[in-house]
């Protein structure tokens, strides 16, 4: 093996070979060369196991070849067998930057600058990683502009000093920066994108497929510049042309999911429903869990007649996922997904039993029943379903729906409406993602007995716009969505707001890395934005002081919780009472009569007003919830960038 090895030259030959092809590959993005240049370096390893040079170009090609723990292990034996010691800690300190030990690189940074105080990239690295730390004060950014004047062509520096002004918004600063960094470094690919990037968020667009082109010109198999050429087409209508695009980074990657989900969106606003079919399920034979192209599949699948065989297969992965919260113990969200199957395939006898045992096991006998008459109607009865059904229907002849002789399930109530609109990052590359998560969250919300959620298609820019959309819909609370989709997870940003004083009720930021980051993230901002809805229902019918109502065991009602009555045009409070019994969806209330006695068939009910702590609690203005894999890093986005600079 090793004489096989040696034919092809020694080690020193290889490294040499190896480094040559690394500086080629890597700023223009070349994936090929990049994995030729890595298995030099191996081939040198394997002819010197202890050559330090090796190791220390193999980490390099693994972390530009994106796989930043291997490169962590090569830097090890580069260490081990005494690599010059700069070299190497400026590699490591790149390499913590991108896997989210911001403090380990900063603590590797210092260890430069004692040895070699002027090192200009330790003294870059580490300045930009303060300017983070100190959310970009006043401070930090004067260290940046002392740098700049120092070395006014370094590349990192000014993209930099461009991505942080721009979110200082010190555009006129970060215009200077960019015209700069355009000038020393027009060549450089990352740059051409930060420009891309600019004109995009001017609203540019024709400056921006300019840019980009000239960034996939220089890179030829950058996946973001092809990415990007696509999304200006689309910015400016022109749909063959963002296809083309998509279609040359397929054949630059037939394995690229990304592109052939994009490439889906496309054909589908085109009218080609096969070619949009054929692309998702594409992207899914390449990646199983690319939650993007199964979404968009099942948005369109919704649109097809009810007794479709791919309405049928897609609702059978709701039956699975739901299995697993209830194993989880997480009843509410198994719910949800069951209902969401159901959506799909309403004839889905299997998932209907199973949402059907999950109420018996939520105590909700009434729906439990429901779903198995409705599993008998379907002709899915059984023995078994006849058994149980002979079991709990007399359960039920003792609750109030049945002694009111009311059918707690079609009874009215107020539904509180909110209007999601909906938008997307420049940095979000593939097409249609807001609309697609805007409509699953919709889709959610209405899983509720309290909320009827519509969707607009896109969010207006112009604030005020997007909260008179909501006044002129009559919604309760306007909805802004905005969905910021990587490669490395999903962030969900939710602003409720109220159309009639444009204040914000709340807003939360749920950010998801892994499996299912997508549909995490929305379950919980639905849970974010239903905590701020206060269940109303109405009275039914009244019985001297008994009073049937449309508020039950599912809105959180115990016996002995008081309620408030509410006049329907004022929402004046005429009274009180206190929950006799319980139904699932229904309630018996003692009402406490007041004079003068206003309580009507028709009045609105609500539970009743919280303390003055937990109404704080109810409005808190602001809030970010940060869960899983990425709770550990607070880099931002730009941050990985900078340092993916090549």
């Amino acid at each position: 093996m090793i004489f096989a090895q040696a034919a092809h030259g020694s080690a020193p030959a290889l490294v040499e070979r190896g480094e040559q092809e690394l500086r080629r590959a890597a700023p223009v993005h070349d994936r090929d060369g990049l994995i030729r240049s890595l298995d030099l370096f191996r081939q040198s390893t394997q002819l010197n196991p202890q050559f330090a040079r090796a190791y220390l170009g193999k980490a390099e090609a693994q972390l530009w070849l994106d796989d930043p723990r291997a490169a962590q292990q090569s830097i090890a034996f580069a260490r081990q067998f005494r690599a010059p010691e700069t070299p190497v800690d400026l590699l490591e300190a790149q390499i913590l930057v991108l896997t989210g030990d911001s403090a380990g690189a900063q603590t590797v940074y210092r260890r430069v600058l004692n040895r070699e105080p002027y090192n200009r990239d330790a003294q870059v690295g580490f300045a930009i990683l303060r300017a983070v730390e100190g959310n970009l004060a006043d401070r930090f950014m004067r260290e940046l502009d002392s740098l700049v004047r120092r070395f006014p062509e370094d590349p990192r520096l000014l993209a930099a000093l461009v991505e942080f002004n721009l979110l200082r918004d010190n555009e006129t600063t970060a215009r200077r920066h960019l015209a700069a960094a355009l000038t020393y470094h027009g060549d450089i690919p990352f740059i051409q994108m930060t420009a891309a990037r600019w004109a995009i968020g001017s609203g540019d667009y024709a400056r921006g497929e300019m840019h980009a082109a000239n960034a996939v010109r220089l890179a030829p198999t950058l996946e973001e510049g092809w990415l990007t050429l696509a999304q200006t087409a689309l910015l400016q209508n022109k749909l063959e042309e963002a296809r083309g695009h998509y279609e040359q980074l397929i054949l630059l990657d037939r394995r690229n999911h990304r592109a052939w989900y994009s490439r889906g969106y496309v054909a589908l606003r085109l009218g080609d429903t096969s070619g949009a079919l054929e692309s998702w399920d594409e992207a899914l034979r390449i990646r199983g869990d690319y939650e993007l192209a199964r979404l968009a599949r099942e948005r369109y699948v919704l649109t097809l007649p009810v007794e479709s065989s791919m309405r049928a297969e897609a609702a059978l992965r709701y039956t699975r996922a739901g299995q697993q919260l209830e194993d989880q113990l997480l009843d509410i969200q198994a719910e949800r997904t069951y209902r969401q199957g159901l959506q799909l395939n309403p004839f889905d006898t299997v998932l209907r039993k199973r949402l059907a045992d999950l109420y018996l096991r939520q105590q909700l006998v009434a729906r439990f029943v429901q779903e198995l008459q409705i599993i008998e109607d379907l002709g899915g009865g059984n023995r078994e379903i006849e058994e149980l059904l002979e079991s709990y229907v007399p359960t039920l002849r003792n609750t109030p729906a049945y002694r009111w002789d009311r059918d707690q399930f079609t009874a009215p109530r107020e539904r509180t409406t909110v209007l999601i609109q909906h938008s997307q990052t420049i940095e979000t590359l593939e097409p249609g993602v807001s609309a697609i998560i805007a409509e699953v969250l919709q889709g959610t919300l209405n899983s509720s007995q309290n909320i009827e959620a519509r969707v607009i298609e896109e969010a207006s820019s112009d604030r005020g716009e997007l909260i008179a959309r909501g006044r002129r819909e009559s919604a309760d609370f306007t909805i802004h969505l905005v969905v910021d989709l990587r490669e490395t997870g999903v962030a969900i940003t939710v602003e409720m707001i109220d159309p009639q004083t444009g204040n914000i009720r709340a807003a939360e930021t749920q950010r998801r890395s892994g499996l299912e980051s997508i549909i995490r993230a929305i379950r919980d901002s639905a849970n974010g934005i239903e905590v701020h809805v206060i269940p109303r229902g109405v009275a039914l019918e009244r019985r001297l002081n008994n009073v049937l109502v449309s508020l039950g065991t599912v809105d959180g009602l115990e016996e002995g919780m008081e309620v408030e009555f509410l006049d329907r045009i004022s929402r004046s409070v005429i009274g009180s009472g206190t929950v006799r019994e319980l139904d699932d969806l229904i309630a018996e209330v003692a009402y406490n009569v007041s004079r003068p006695d206003r309580l009507t068939e028709g009045s609105l009910v609500v539970p009743a007003r919280p303390t003055d702590e937990t109404a704080t609690a109810m409005v808190a203005p602001r809030r970010t919830v940060v869960r899983g894999p990425l709770a550990h890093t607070s880099l931002p986005t730009v941050l990985i960038q900078l340092f993916q600079l090549r």
